[in-house]
Protein backbone atom coordinates (compact mmCIF):
# COMPACT_ATOMS: atom_id res chain seq x y z
CA UNK A 1 0.00 0.00 0.00
CA UNK A 2 1.46 3.18 -1.03
CA UNK A 3 1.27 6.32 1.28
CA UNK A 4 -0.16 9.34 1.05
CA UNK A 5 1.98 12.05 -1.95
CA UNK A 6 2.68 15.41 -1.66
CA UNK A 7 2.38 17.00 -4.43
CA UNK A 8 4.57 20.19 -4.51
CA UNK A 9 3.44 23.64 -6.51
CA UNK A 10 5.94 25.19 -9.46
CA UNK A 11 7.71 28.01 -7.81
CA UNK A 12 6.77 31.22 -9.26
CA UNK A 13 9.57 32.57 -10.38
CA UNK A 14 10.94 31.75 -13.53
CA UNK A 15 11.32 27.67 -14.47
CA UNK A 16 15.16 26.62 -15.14
CA UNK A 17 15.10 23.91 -17.72
CA UNK A 18 15.16 20.61 -16.94
CA UNK A 19 19.11 18.47 -16.82
CA UNK A 20 20.22 16.23 -19.59
CA UNK A 21 18.22 13.34 -18.84
CA UNK A 22 20.59 10.23 -18.71
CA UNK A 23 19.83 6.93 -20.50
CA UNK A 24 19.50 5.23 -17.67
CA UNK A 25 16.30 7.28 -16.88
CA UNK A 26 14.27 6.79 -19.95
CA UNK A 27 12.28 3.52 -18.47
CA UNK A 28 10.84 5.97 -15.59
CA UNK A 29 10.16 8.84 -17.36
CA UNK A 30 7.44 10.96 -15.05
CA UNK A 31 9.55 9.71 -11.24
CA UNK A 32 12.77 10.93 -12.97
CA UNK A 33 11.16 14.36 -14.13
CA UNK A 34 9.76 14.65 -10.29
CA UNK A 35 13.28 13.92 -9.13
CA UNK A 36 14.80 16.33 -10.99
CA UNK A 37 12.05 19.68 -10.43
CA UNK A 38 12.59 18.76 -6.84
CA UNK A 39 16.38 19.13 -6.61
CA UNK A 40 16.66 21.76 -8.90
CA UNK A 41 13.89 23.83 -6.91
CA UNK A 42 15.97 23.32 -3.85
CA UNK A 43 18.59 24.56 -5.67
CA UNK A 44 17.03 27.71 -6.37
CA UNK A 45 15.33 28.51 -3.61
CA UNK A 46 16.76 26.98 0.20
CA UNK A 47 13.70 28.74 1.77
CA UNK A 48 11.19 26.92 -0.13
CA UNK A 49 12.53 23.83 1.36
CA UNK A 50 13.11 24.13 4.46
CA UNK A 51 9.27 25.07 4.07
CA UNK A 52 8.66 21.57 3.12
CA UNK A 53 10.30 20.17 5.55
CA UNK A 54 8.86 21.65 8.46
CA UNK A 55 5.06 21.15 6.79
CA UNK A 56 6.07 17.66 6.42
CA UNK A 57 7.19 16.83 9.88
CA UNK A 58 3.80 18.31 11.32
CA UNK A 59 1.80 15.49 9.11
CA UNK A 60 0.04 13.87 12.30
CA UNK A 61 -0.25 10.07 11.71
CA UNK A 62 -3.70 8.32 10.65
CA UNK A 63 -4.11 10.00 6.80
CA UNK A 64 -2.04 13.32 6.87
CA UNK A 65 -3.50 15.36 9.52
CA UNK A 66 -2.14 18.50 10.41
CA UNK A 67 -1.52 19.02 14.33
CA UNK A 68 -1.44 22.76 15.72
CA UNK A 69 1.66 23.68 17.45
CA UNK A 70 -0.37 25.59 20.08
CA UNK A 71 -2.31 22.45 20.65
CA UNK A 72 0.59 20.47 21.25
CA UNK A 73 2.22 22.86 23.89
CA UNK A 74 -0.78 22.71 25.49
CA UNK A 75 -1.15 18.77 25.58
CA UNK A 76 1.87 18.02 25.80
CA UNK A 77 1.75 19.42 29.74
CA UNK A 78 1.87 17.43 33.25
CA UNK A 79 -0.47 18.47 35.81
CA UNK A 80 1.24 21.69 36.64
CA UNK A 81 2.01 22.27 33.32
CA UNK A 82 5.45 21.13 32.87
CA UNK A 83 6.77 19.61 30.02
CA UNK A 84 6.16 16.29 29.46
CA UNK A 85 7.26 13.66 26.80
CA UNK A 86 6.04 12.73 24.03
CA UNK A 87 4.55 9.29 24.45
CA UNK A 88 1.59 10.62 26.29
CA UNK A 89 0.28 12.92 24.36
CA UNK A 90 -2.62 10.46 23.11
CA UNK A 91 -4.82 8.00 24.93
CA UNK A 92 -3.93 5.54 21.73
CA UNK A 93 -0.34 6.09 22.75
CA UNK A 94 0.65 7.01 19.01
CA UNK A 95 3.64 9.30 18.68
CA UNK A 96 3.06 13.02 17.17
CA UNK A 97 6.01 15.05 15.37
CA UNK A 98 6.72 18.36 16.87
CA UNK A 99 8.22 21.39 15.52
CA UNK A 100 9.88 23.53 18.14
CA UNK A 101 10.24 27.05 17.72
CA UNK A 102 8.05 27.03 14.47
CA UNK A 103 4.48 27.73 13.46
CA UNK A 104 2.11 25.46 11.76
CA UNK A 105 -0.49 27.30 10.58
CA UNK A 106 0.93 28.22 7.12
CA UNK A 107 0.31 25.21 4.89
CA UNK A 108 -1.52 27.02 1.88
CA UNK A 109 1.08 25.20 -0.58
CA UNK A 110 0.45 21.54 0.49
CA UNK A 111 -1.93 19.08 -0.73
CA UNK A 112 -2.67 16.04 0.62
CA UNK A 113 -3.46 13.51 -1.51
CA UNK A 114 -5.78 10.85 0.66
CA UNK A 115 -8.93 9.73 -1.11
CA UNK A 116 -8.50 6.33 -0.79
CA UNK A 117 -6.03 5.47 1.56
CA UNK A 118 -4.93 5.76 5.01
CA UNK A 119 -1.26 4.71 5.28
CA UNK A 120 0.08 6.85 7.72
CA UNK A 121 3.41 8.81 6.46
CA UNK A 122 5.47 8.47 9.90
CA UNK A 123 6.31 4.96 10.70
CA UNK A 124 3.56 3.56 13.38
CA UNK A 125 5.91 2.63 16.33
CA UNK A 126 4.63 0.11 19.05
CA UNK A 127 4.38 1.04 22.43
CA UNK A 128 2.12 0.12 24.67
CA UNK A 129 -1.40 1.66 24.84
CA UNK A 130 -2.25 4.17 27.93
CA UNK A 131 -4.77 3.94 30.36
CA UNK A 132 -7.41 6.43 29.93
CA UNK A 133 -9.43 8.34 32.52
CA UNK A 134 -11.90 5.67 33.83
CA UNK A 135 -9.26 3.14 33.73
CA UNK A 136 -6.88 5.14 35.67
CA UNK A 137 -9.41 5.78 38.26
CA UNK A 138 -10.70 1.98 38.41
CA UNK A 139 -6.98 1.47 39.21
CA UNK A 140 -6.18 4.23 41.51
CA UNK A 141 -9.65 3.31 43.82
CA UNK A 142 -8.34 -0.66 44.00
CA UNK A 143 -5.36 0.29 45.16
CA UNK A 144 -6.60 2.39 47.95
CA UNK A 145 -9.49 0.56 48.92
CA UNK A 146 -8.09 -2.42 50.31
CA UNK A 147 -7.37 -4.91 53.06
CA UNK A 148 -7.33 -1.40 55.48
CA UNK A 149 -10.45 -1.30 55.52
CA UNK A 150 -11.40 -4.82 57.48
CA UNK A 151 -9.87 -2.80 60.52
CA UNK A 152 -11.72 0.37 60.54
CA UNK A 153 -14.55 -0.62 62.82
CA UNK A 154 -11.72 -1.91 65.10
CA UNK A 155 -9.63 1.30 64.55
CA UNK A 156 -13.03 3.34 65.80
CA UNK A 157 -13.33 1.09 68.58
CA UNK A 158 -9.78 2.55 70.02
CA UNK A 159 -10.40 5.79 68.76
CA UNK A 160 -13.72 6.79 69.61
CA UNK A 161 -16.23 8.96 66.79
CA UNK A 162 -14.44 12.16 67.30
CA UNK A 163 -10.92 11.20 66.92
CA UNK A 164 -11.58 8.41 64.04
CA UNK A 165 -13.62 10.37 61.75
CA UNK A 166 -11.05 13.34 62.18
CA UNK A 167 -7.96 10.93 61.53
CA UNK A 168 -9.35 9.54 58.71
CA UNK A 169 -10.34 12.72 57.12
CA UNK A 170 -7.24 14.43 57.87
CA UNK A 171 -5.04 12.14 56.58
CA UNK A 172 -6.91 11.45 53.37
CA UNK A 173 -6.81 15.45 52.97
CA UNK A 174 -2.59 15.18 53.52
CA UNK A 175 -1.82 12.03 51.25
CA UNK A 176 -4.02 13.46 48.97
CA UNK A 177 -2.13 16.81 48.45
CA UNK A 178 1.14 14.72 48.65
CA UNK A 179 0.18 12.61 45.38
CA UNK A 180 -0.24 15.62 43.19
CA UNK A 181 2.91 16.91 44.71
CA UNK A 182 4.77 13.74 43.90
CA UNK A 183 3.87 13.90 40.11
CA UNK A 184 4.80 17.62 39.92
CA UNK A 185 8.39 16.27 40.89
CA UNK A 186 8.21 14.09 38.31
CA UNK A 187 8.14 16.76 35.30
CA UNK A 188 10.70 18.26 36.88
CA UNK A 189 13.41 18.85 34.35
CA UNK A 190 15.82 17.18 36.78
CA UNK A 191 13.93 13.77 36.98
CA UNK A 192 15.44 11.67 34.44
CA UNK A 193 15.39 7.85 34.64
CA UNK A 194 17.97 5.24 33.43
CA UNK A 195 19.46 6.41 30.15
CA UNK A 196 18.24 10.37 30.41
CA UNK A 197 14.87 9.62 29.56
CA UNK A 198 11.49 11.16 31.78
CA UNK A 199 11.43 9.89 35.24
CA UNK A 200 9.16 6.88 35.70
CA UNK A 201 9.35 5.71 39.35
CA UNK A 202 9.71 7.31 42.92
CA UNK A 203 13.19 6.58 42.44
CA UNK A 204 13.84 9.08 39.90
CA UNK A 205 12.53 11.58 41.80
CA UNK A 206 14.23 10.62 44.86
CA UNK A 207 17.96 11.18 42.77
CA UNK A 208 16.99 14.08 41.39
CA UNK A 209 16.03 15.80 44.93
CA UNK A 210 19.02 14.33 46.92
CA UNK A 211 21.20 12.18 44.63
CA UNK A 212 22.05 8.45 44.53
CA UNK A 213 21.44 8.02 47.84
CA UNK A 214 18.51 9.31 47.20
CA UNK A 215 16.81 6.87 45.10
CA UNK A 216 18.54 4.11 46.55
CA UNK A 217 17.01 5.26 50.21
CA UNK A 218 13.14 6.14 48.78
CA UNK A 219 13.53 2.97 46.26
CA UNK A 220 14.44 0.20 49.41
CA UNK A 221 11.70 1.70 51.52
CA UNK A 222 8.81 1.82 48.67
CA UNK A 223 9.66 -2.34 47.55
CA UNK A 224 10.24 -2.60 51.27
CA UNK A 225 6.77 -1.35 51.69
CA UNK A 226 5.11 -2.60 48.35
CA UNK A 227 6.88 -6.48 49.06
CA UNK A 228 4.88 -6.11 52.45
CA UNK A 229 1.84 -5.19 51.52
CA UNK A 230 1.77 -8.03 49.04
CA UNK A 231 3.10 -10.45 51.69
CA UNK A 232 0.07 -9.49 53.55
CA UNK A 233 -2.34 -9.72 50.93
CA UNK A 234 -1.34 -13.30 50.03
CA UNK A 235 -1.92 -14.09 54.02
CA UNK A 236 -4.82 -12.47 54.10
CA UNK A 237 -5.97 -14.48 51.03
CA UNK A 238 -4.88 -17.66 52.40
CA UNK A 239 -6.34 -17.13 55.59
CA UNK A 240 -9.57 -16.89 53.84
CA UNK A 241 -9.51 -19.31 51.76
CA UNK A 242 -8.45 -21.57 54.54
CA UNK A 243 -11.91 -20.61 56.85
CA UNK A 244 -13.96 -22.03 53.69
CA UNK A 245 -11.72 -25.25 53.44
CA UNK A 246 -9.89 -26.10 56.30
CA UNK A 247 -9.07 -29.73 55.04
CA UNK A 248 -6.03 -28.06 52.63
CA UNK A 249 -3.12 -27.20 54.79
CA UNK A 250 -2.39 -23.60 54.39
CA UNK A 251 0.93 -23.83 52.58
CA UNK A 252 -0.86 -25.39 49.36
CA UNK A 253 -3.03 -22.67 49.79
CA UNK A 254 -0.38 -19.83 49.43
CA UNK A 255 1.44 -22.12 46.72
CA UNK A 256 -1.81 -22.00 44.45
CA UNK A 257 -2.21 -18.59 44.96
CA UNK A 258 1.34 -18.09 43.79
CA UNK A 259 0.06 -19.91 40.66
CA UNK A 260 -3.13 -17.70 40.13
CA UNK A 261 -1.49 -14.52 40.94
CA UNK A 262 1.66 -14.59 39.30
CA UNK A 263 0.66 -14.17 35.77
CA UNK A 264 -1.03 -10.68 36.08
CA UNK A 265 2.22 -8.81 37.18
CA UNK A 266 3.44 -10.39 33.50
CA UNK A 267 1.72 -7.46 31.38
CA UNK A 268 3.87 -4.78 30.57
CA UNK A 269 1.00 -2.37 30.56
CA UNK A 270 -1.58 -1.39 33.65
CA UNK A 271 -4.64 -0.89 30.95
CA UNK A 272 -5.11 -4.46 30.97
CA UNK A 273 -4.52 -4.31 34.87
CA UNK A 274 -8.39 -2.22 34.85
CA UNK A 275 -10.29 -5.01 34.49
CA UNK A 276 -8.69 -6.74 37.49
CA UNK A 277 -9.33 -3.28 39.27
CA UNK A 278 -13.10 -3.64 38.38
CA UNK A 279 -13.66 -6.65 39.52
CA UNK A 280 -11.81 -5.71 42.68
CA UNK A 281 -13.93 -2.78 43.29
CA UNK A 282 -17.28 -4.62 42.57
CA UNK A 283 -15.64 -7.52 44.96
CA UNK A 284 -15.49 -4.35 47.71
CA UNK A 285 -18.73 -3.02 46.58
CA UNK A 286 -20.18 -6.16 47.32
CA UNK A 287 -18.82 -7.30 50.61
CA UNK A 288 -20.20 -4.00 51.85
CA UNK A 289 -23.67 -4.00 50.59
CA UNK A 290 -23.94 -7.79 52.38
CA UNK A 291 -22.27 -6.14 55.70
CA UNK A 292 -24.79 -3.54 55.99
CA UNK A 293 -27.99 -5.57 54.81
CA UNK A 294 -26.72 -7.91 57.51
CA UNK A 295 -26.74 -4.59 59.68
CA UNK A 296 -30.14 -3.19 58.59
CA UNK A 297 -31.75 -6.58 58.89
CA UNK A 298 -30.98 -7.57 62.38
CA UNK A 299 -32.75 -6.13 65.33
CA UNK A 300 -30.96 -7.16 68.12
CA UNK A 301 -27.28 -6.69 69.52
CA UNK A 302 -25.20 -7.34 68.31
CA UNK A 303 -24.93 -7.34 64.66
CA UNK A 304 -27.36 -4.50 64.27
CA UNK A 305 -27.36 -1.15 62.95
CA UNK A 306 -30.77 0.04 63.98
CA UNK A 307 -30.02 -1.44 67.31
CA UNK A 308 -26.19 -0.50 67.86
CA UNK A 309 -24.23 -1.39 70.44
CA UNK A 310 -22.66 0.84 72.68
CA UNK A 311 -20.42 3.16 71.07
CA UNK A 312 -17.72 6.07 72.06
CA UNK A 313 -17.30 9.60 71.41
CA UNK A 314 -13.65 10.13 72.27
CA UNK A 315 -11.11 7.53 72.84
CA UNK A 316 -11.45 4.87 75.59
CA UNK A 317 -7.92 4.30 76.36
CA UNK A 318 -5.56 7.68 74.68
CA UNK A 319 -2.28 4.57 75.14
CA UNK A 320 -3.65 2.90 71.96
CA UNK A 321 -3.82 6.29 69.62
CA UNK A 322 -0.36 5.23 68.24
CA UNK A 323 -2.11 1.92 66.78
CA UNK A 324 -4.83 3.86 65.50
CA UNK A 325 -2.61 6.17 64.19
CA UNK A 326 -0.97 3.30 61.66
CA UNK A 327 -4.17 1.26 61.24
CA UNK A 328 -5.85 4.72 59.37
CA UNK A 329 -3.13 5.48 57.63
CA UNK A 330 -1.84 2.11 55.73
CA UNK A 331 -5.46 2.86 53.81
CA UNK A 332 -4.58 5.78 52.37
CA UNK A 333 -1.08 5.27 50.80
CA UNK A 334 -0.77 4.44 47.40
CA UNK A 335 1.87 6.49 46.57
CA UNK A 336 4.87 4.15 45.54
CA UNK A 337 2.72 2.90 42.76
CA UNK A 338 1.19 6.82 42.08
CA UNK A 339 4.24 7.48 39.49
CA UNK A 340 3.05 4.54 37.65
CA UNK A 341 0.11 5.18 37.25
CA UNK A 342 0.83 9.01 36.25
CA UNK A 343 3.22 7.90 33.50
CA UNK A 344 0.27 5.25 32.08
CA UNK A 345 -1.95 7.98 32.10
CA UNK A 346 -2.91 9.01 28.20
CA UNK A 347 -3.52 12.40 29.38
CA UNK A 348 -1.53 13.81 32.42
CA UNK A 349 -3.17 16.81 32.96
CA UNK A 350 -5.94 14.84 34.54
CA UNK A 351 -3.67 13.28 37.42
CA UNK A 352 -5.07 15.78 40.06
CA UNK A 353 -8.33 15.14 39.03
CA UNK A 354 -8.20 11.67 39.72
CA UNK A 355 -6.55 11.67 42.85
CA UNK A 356 -9.09 13.70 44.08
CA UNK A 357 -12.20 11.97 42.86
CA UNK A 358 -9.93 8.49 43.69
CA UNK A 359 -9.80 10.09 47.61
CA UNK A 360 -13.34 11.11 47.84
CA UNK A 361 -14.45 7.61 47.40
CA UNK A 362 -12.11 5.94 49.25
CA UNK A 363 -12.82 8.02 52.09
CA UNK A 364 -16.52 7.72 51.74
CA UNK A 365 -16.31 4.11 51.49
CA UNK A 366 -14.10 4.10 54.92
CA UNK A 367 -16.41 6.05 56.72
CA UNK A 368 -19.46 3.87 55.75
CA UNK A 369 -17.53 0.72 57.01
CA UNK A 370 -15.78 1.89 59.73
CA UNK A 371 -19.19 3.69 61.39
CA UNK A 372 -21.18 0.87 60.52
CA UNK A 373 -18.88 -1.85 62.08
CA UNK A 374 -18.38 0.17 65.12
CA UNK A 375 -22.20 0.43 65.64
CA UNK A 376 -23.14 -2.99 64.56
CA UNK A 377 -20.51 -4.67 67.61
CA UNK A 378 -19.00 -1.89 69.39
CA UNK A 379 -16.73 -2.59 72.02
CA UNK A 380 -16.45 -6.20 70.56
CA UNK A 381 -14.96 -5.53 67.63
CA UNK A 382 -12.66 -7.44 66.17
CA UNK A 383 -9.49 -6.75 64.73
CA UNK A 384 -11.16 -7.54 61.23
CA UNK A 385 -14.67 -7.20 60.82
CA UNK A 386 -15.30 -10.26 59.34
CA UNK A 387 -14.05 -12.38 62.04
CA UNK A 388 -17.50 -10.48 63.58
CA UNK A 389 -19.77 -12.14 61.12
CA UNK A 390 -19.86 -15.85 62.09
CA UNK A 391 -20.52 -15.25 65.61
CA UNK A 392 -23.84 -13.46 64.74
CA UNK A 393 -26.29 -16.57 64.49
CA UNK A 394 -29.05 -14.30 62.90
CA UNK A 395 -26.65 -13.41 60.14
CA UNK A 396 -27.51 -15.38 56.78
CA UNK A 397 -24.43 -18.27 56.76
CA UNK A 398 -24.39 -17.71 52.59
CA UNK A 399 -24.09 -14.08 52.62
CA UNK A 400 -21.52 -14.52 55.42
CA UNK A 401 -19.64 -17.25 53.06
CA UNK A 402 -19.83 -14.81 50.03
CA UNK A 403 -18.40 -12.23 51.93
CA UNK A 404 -14.90 -14.17 53.27
CA UNK A 405 -14.70 -15.21 49.62
CA UNK A 406 -14.68 -11.61 48.32
CA UNK A 407 -12.37 -10.83 51.21
CA UNK A 408 -10.43 -13.16 49.33
CA UNK A 409 -10.76 -12.24 45.95
CA UNK A 410 -10.24 -8.34 46.79
CA UNK A 411 -6.56 -8.75 47.62
CA UNK A 412 -6.50 -10.81 43.94
CA UNK A 413 -7.07 -7.74 41.89
CA UNK A 414 -4.47 -5.57 44.34
CA UNK A 415 -1.64 -7.83 43.78
CA UNK A 416 0.14 -6.66 40.40
CA UNK A 417 -0.83 -3.16 41.08
CA UNK A 418 1.08 -3.13 43.83
CA UNK A 419 4.50 -5.07 42.19
CA UNK A 420 4.38 -3.20 39.53
CA UNK A 421 6.81 -0.63 40.57
CA UNK A 422 8.61 -2.89 42.27
CA UNK A 423 9.03 -4.54 39.20
CA UNK A 424 9.62 -1.49 37.56
CA UNK A 425 12.65 -0.75 39.75
CA UNK A 426 14.29 -4.00 38.70
CA UNK A 427 13.79 -3.70 35.23
CA UNK A 428 15.17 -0.41 35.35
CA UNK A 429 17.97 -1.82 36.81
CA UNK A 430 18.39 -4.62 34.23
CA UNK A 431 18.03 -2.01 31.48
CA UNK A 432 15.05 -3.83 29.71
CA UNK A 433 12.21 -1.15 30.52
CA UNK A 434 14.40 1.11 27.75
CA UNK A 435 15.94 -1.39 25.76
CA UNK A 436 14.30 -1.87 21.94
CA UNK A 437 11.34 -4.56 21.57
CA UNK A 438 13.16 -7.57 21.04
CA UNK A 439 11.57 -11.14 21.75
CA UNK A 440 13.64 -12.14 24.61
CA UNK A 441 12.27 -9.17 26.39
CA UNK A 442 9.03 -10.44 27.13
CA UNK A 443 10.98 -13.38 28.32
CA UNK A 444 13.29 -11.25 30.89
CA UNK A 445 10.10 -9.54 31.95
CA UNK A 446 8.15 -13.00 32.96
CA UNK A 447 11.18 -14.66 34.67
CA UNK A 448 11.81 -11.55 36.63
CA UNK A 449 8.56 -11.17 37.76
CA UNK A 450 8.02 -14.42 38.62
CA UNK A 451 10.43 -14.92 40.41
CA UNK A 452 9.45 -11.34 42.45
CA UNK A 453 6.13 -12.97 43.20
CA UNK A 454 7.81 -16.51 44.42
CA UNK A 455 10.25 -14.81 46.59
CA UNK A 456 6.64 -12.74 48.14
CA UNK A 457 4.76 -15.99 48.64
CA UNK A 458 7.88 -17.33 50.60
CA UNK A 459 7.71 -14.60 53.09
CA UNK A 460 3.99 -15.21 53.61
CA UNK A 461 4.69 -18.82 54.43
CA UNK A 462 7.27 -18.45 56.92
CA UNK A 463 5.83 -15.06 58.38
CA UNK A 464 2.23 -15.50 58.68
CA UNK A 465 1.33 -13.00 61.10
CA UNK A 466 -1.13 -10.47 59.10
CA UNK A 467 -2.09 -8.29 61.97
CA UNK A 468 2.12 -7.79 62.19
CA UNK A 469 2.48 -6.96 58.81
CA UNK A 470 -0.47 -4.17 59.23
CA UNK A 471 0.81 -2.43 62.12
CA UNK A 472 4.39 -2.15 60.21
CA UNK A 473 3.18 -1.13 57.30
CA UNK A 474 0.90 1.90 58.49
CA UNK A 475 2.98 3.55 60.83
CA UNK A 476 6.96 2.24 59.54
CA UNK A 477 6.37 3.05 56.08
CA UNK A 478 3.23 4.92 54.78
CA UNK A 479 4.15 8.21 56.66
CA UNK A 480 7.52 7.86 55.25
CA UNK A 481 6.68 7.26 51.85
CA UNK A 482 3.39 8.90 51.47
CA UNK A 483 3.81 12.32 53.76
CA UNK A 484 7.86 12.83 54.72
CA UNK A 485 9.44 12.11 51.29
CA UNK A 486 6.97 13.50 48.53
CA UNK A 487 7.10 16.72 51.12
CA UNK A 488 11.32 16.76 51.23
CA UNK A 489 11.30 16.16 47.21
CA UNK A 490 9.17 19.02 46.67
CA UNK A 491 10.78 21.25 48.76
CA UNK A 492 14.03 20.44 47.38
CA UNK A 493 12.85 21.13 43.69
CA UNK A 494 10.89 23.61 44.00
CA UNK A 495 10.88 25.45 47.33
CA UNK A 496 12.50 28.26 45.89
CA UNK A 497 9.53 28.68 43.43
CA UNK A 498 6.89 28.69 46.72
CA UNK A 499 6.36 30.87 49.26
CA UNK A 500 7.77 31.23 52.72
CA UNK A 501 4.46 30.23 54.27
CA UNK A 502 3.76 27.23 52.53
CA UNK A 503 7.41 26.39 53.05
CA UNK A 504 7.27 26.15 57.03
CA UNK A 505 3.57 24.41 56.50
CA UNK A 506 5.38 21.94 54.83
CA UNK A 507 8.20 21.43 56.98
CA UNK A 508 5.81 21.34 60.15
CA UNK A 509 3.89 18.81 58.13
CA UNK A 510 7.17 16.64 57.81
CA UNK A 511 8.13 16.51 61.03
CA UNK A 512 4.50 15.82 62.49
CA UNK A 513 4.68 13.18 60.28
CA UNK A 514 7.91 11.65 61.10
CA UNK A 515 7.19 11.75 64.72
CA UNK A 516 3.70 9.86 64.03
CA UNK A 517 5.33 7.13 61.69
CA UNK A 518 8.60 6.51 64.32
CA UNK A 519 6.00 6.73 67.70
CA UNK A 520 3.43 4.15 65.39
CA UNK A 521 6.22 1.86 64.97
CA UNK A 522 7.79 1.53 68.07
CA UNK A 523 4.20 1.06 69.39
CA UNK A 524 3.39 -1.65 67.24
CA UNK A 525 6.47 -3.74 68.75
CA UNK A 526 5.46 -2.87 72.81
CA UNK A 527 4.57 -5.38 74.68
CA UNK A 528 0.70 -4.05 75.43
CA UNK A 529 -3.30 -5.59 75.61
CA UNK A 530 -3.74 -5.32 71.61
CA UNK A 531 0.03 -6.52 70.50
CA UNK A 532 -2.09 -9.30 69.45
CA UNK A 533 -3.14 -6.98 66.33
Amino acid sequence: MSSPSIAIPPSPSDRTPNPVRSPDDSDNEHEATSNKNSRASRNRNTSWSQSISRSWSVIFQGGGRLHDSDDDENDNNGTDGQPRDSDDDDDDGQPRSHLNGASHRNHADITIHDDTERTPLIPKLSQPKKSSFSQSLFNSVNLLAGMGVLTLPYTFKLTGWLVGTGLLITFAATTSHTAVLLAKCLDHPKVKGPGGLIGLTYGDVGEAAFGLNGRRFISAVFVCQMMAACVAYCILIGDSIHALFPQFQLTYIKLVTFLVLTPTTWPKSMQLLSYTSFIGIIALLNMIAIILFDGLTTHTSPGSILVPETTSLLPPNINVLPMAIGLTMVGLDGHAVFPSLYRDLGKPKRFSWIVTITYIIVLGIYIVIAGSGYLMFGENCKNEITQNLPTVPSFNPQLTQMTVWLVAINPMTKYPLLLSPVNTQIENTLHTTFVSAYQHQGIVRIISRSIVSLLVVVIAIYYPGFTNVMALLGSGFSFTVAVVFPLLCFLKLYGDEISLVRRLFYKLVIVLGAALGLLGTVYSFLPTPHSDL
